[in-house]
C-alpha cells in the first residue's frame, strides 16, 4: 500500500506558502472618491502655496455644513492666479484617507456662495 506521507507534506507546504504570501501582500488601497462641483472662497494660500485655506459650501452626503479647511492641491498649476478673496469651484478628492483639491477654477467675483455667518473668515 503506497504511503500518503509525501502528498500530505506537499499539501502542507502549499498551504504554508499561501499563508505566508497572504501575510506579506499589500492591502488593496481604498477606492478614490471624487465630490464634484464644490464652491468656496479662498481665505489664504498655505503650506508654501501647496494648499489653500478655504471656506466651502456644504457637500451633499460628505460635509453637510459650510466649513473652513486647509486642503492640499492636487495640481499647483490649477491655482497659479488664485489669491485670497477669490471664489473658486473645485472637485474634492478623497484618496487614501486624505482630501485634496483638484480642477480648481476661479469663479466670477459676483458669485454668491452659501456660507455660514458663524464660520465666515473666522477660521473655524
Amino acid at each position: 500500500m503506497p504511503s500518503r506521507r509525501p502528498a500530505f507534506f506537499l499539501a502542507a507546504a502549499l498551504l504554508l506558502l499561501l499563508a505566508l504570501a497572504a501575510c506579506f501582500s499589500e492591502p488593496l488601497p481604498p477606492p478614490m472618491e471624487v465630490y464634484e462641483d464644490g464652491r468656496a472662497e479662498v481665505l489664504a494660500r498655505a503650506d508654501s502655496g501647496r494648499a489653500l485655506l478655504i471656506e466651502h459650501e456644504p457637500f451633499d452626503s460628505v460635509m453637510t455644513e459650510p466649513m473652513v479647511m486647509e486642503l492640499p492641491l492636487a495640481d499647483l498649476r490649477d491655482t497659479a492666479n488664485v489669491r485670497a478673496g477669490d471664489k473658486i469651484s473645485f472637485d474634492l478628492v478623497l484618496d487614501h484617507e486624505n482630501y485634496r483639491l483638484a480642477n480648481v477654477e476661479k469663479l466670477p467675483a459676483s458669485t454668491e456662495l452659501t456660507l455660514s455667518p458663524d464660520t465666515t473668515a473666522s477660521g473655524q
